[in-house]
């Protein structure tokens, strides 16, 4: 691991086989563990690659790993690392800074969560939403603030619940009319070029959408975000039409039967229907 440490326990079930043949590995990991099995390929003369998981407890991940930096170091650390949390009588008073650490700013942060959909930065931004906006650092927080915010634009928020920041729990709900509400209500909004900027381009690296859309109707000419977990395919945003208008979309798929076409193909069609402007 970078860095080495005793904190991630890797379980190495993988085959080396003949050289110049391709790399292929992938990791399970229990639930609520840290253990990692790594299962799959790799060829006598690979330089290595690298892999990003995630982990049970990011918190005592760091806090174990700065422990056993600053004694490699030479310093001295007495007692366990622990998170503050779990230590309900640890004084709250008399600490001092050492160092602050700054985020990109938020332009920059949405850009990575709607163009290369990173399912963490957007519960990690749900959750803060919670903490400054509702008290609460935390999914229920995140969305009792988003709700609040749709409200005071104006817009209804009976068919929007949000169970994540991510939409990987299949629970979390939304029409197609009321995301093209939203959609079409920050439009006016003084932010919303910057917003817009931070959405996927159809037929372009990188992104989401860099493999889809790339017809010559379409290529550069839908800027979205994509959504996907088992048997549900959905895509919204905006669409620039021939005469330079641009339309707001929605297209939510849930199910197995999509009348023998894939869901992406259907969104093509419909978005190249709407981009030529066709009945």
């Amino acid at each position: 691991t970078i860095p080495d440490t005793k904190y991630l326990r890797i379980e190495n079930n993988a085959r080396t086989i003949a050289r110049g043949q391709k790399n292929g590995v992938s990791f399970r990991r229990p639930f609520d563990s840290n253990d990692l099995a790594m299962y799959g390929k790799v060829a006598a003369d690979s330089r290595g690659t690298q892999h990003v998981v995630a982990l049970a407890d990011p918190t005592g991940y760091f806090v174990n790993v700065l422990k056993e930096t600053l004694e490699k170091e030479g310093i001295e650390i007495l007692g366990e690392a622990k998170d503050a949390r779990e230590e309900p009588d640890l004084p709250r008073h008399g600490w001092k800074v050492l160092t602050i650490e700054n985020s990109p700013p938020l332009k920059e942060l949405a850009k990575v969560i709607n163009t290369r959909s990173q399912n963490l930065f957007a519960d990690s931004l749900l959750k803060t939403l919670g903490a400054k906006k509702a008290g609460m650092g935390n999914w229920a927080g995140g969305s009792i603030a988003v709700r609040e915010w749709v409200r005071e634009q104006g817009l209804p928020v009976e068919h929007l619940h949000l169970e994540d920041g991510s939409g990987l729990s299949r629970l979390n709900r939304v029409t197609a009319e009321t995301t093209c509400d939203l959609l079409h209500h920050i439009q006016k909004k003084p932010w919303f070029p910057l917003w817009k900027e931070t959405l996927a381009v159809s037929g372009e690296y990188p992104g989401s959408l860099r493999n889809r859309l790339k017809t010559s109707t379409l290529k550069g000419k839908v800027r979205a975000k994509t959504g996907y977990i088992d048997d549900v395919y959905c895509l919204s945003g905006y669409v620039e039409a021939k005469s330079g208008k641009e339309y707001v979309f929605s297209m939510l798929f849930n199910g197995k039967s999509h009348a023998g076409k894939h869901p992406h193909h259907r969104m093509e069609e419909a978005l190249t229907l709407v981009a030529r402007e066709e009945p």
